[in-house]
């Protein structure tokens, strides 16, 4: 018998096996059942890892102001939980979001990336793919303030 940590991560397997097939119909709400059932486990990682694969889903799926909120919650979660590397998912989700959602102005999608890019900055010798993703989101940010050069 499977303890309830190796359940949830074999569940896990399964959600993202689903995504690699294409079969996106209802897995939010999959994703969510497993997040919250490693969230009780206290498994941090997997968890905030599920939550960010839940948001980028919907995202993909163009419902942004629900990824809007699954971000922003990630956002909070990190606050009260510091030290991660997936403190700055949340941030970083919602700068994204932001810059397609609309009804943001400028200085609310700045002051998202400052945040996020503050939390990367501490993660630049953990995983350098966030650092490219940094650097996007800063030239994204500048081409809509007209800085080409930027």
């Amino acid at each position: 018998m499977p303890t309830p940590r190796l359940a949830a991560l074999v569940d896990t397997g399964r959600v993202v096996m689903r995504i690699v097939l294409g079969e996106w119909v209802a897995l939010a709400p999959d994703i969510d059942r497993i997040a919250e059932r490693l969230h009780a486990l206290q498994s941090g990682r997997q968890e905030m890892e599920l939550r960010s694969l839940g948001a980028k889903l919907v995202f993909y799926e163009g419902r942004l102001a629900e990824a809007w909120e699954r971000f922003a919650h990630m956002s909070e979660l990190g606050m009260q939980r510091p030290g991660e590397a997936w403190r700055a998912w949340g941030p970083v989700g919602q700068c994204e979001v932001g810059l397609c959602l609309g009804g943001l102005d400028e200085a609310q999608v700045q002051a998202l990336f400052e945040r996020a890019s503050g939390l990367l900055t501490e993660m630049e010798n953990v995983d350098a793919a966030y650092v490219l993703r940094r650097h996007g989101l800063a030239a994204r940010l500048a081409w809509r303030r007209g800085d080409a050069a930027g």
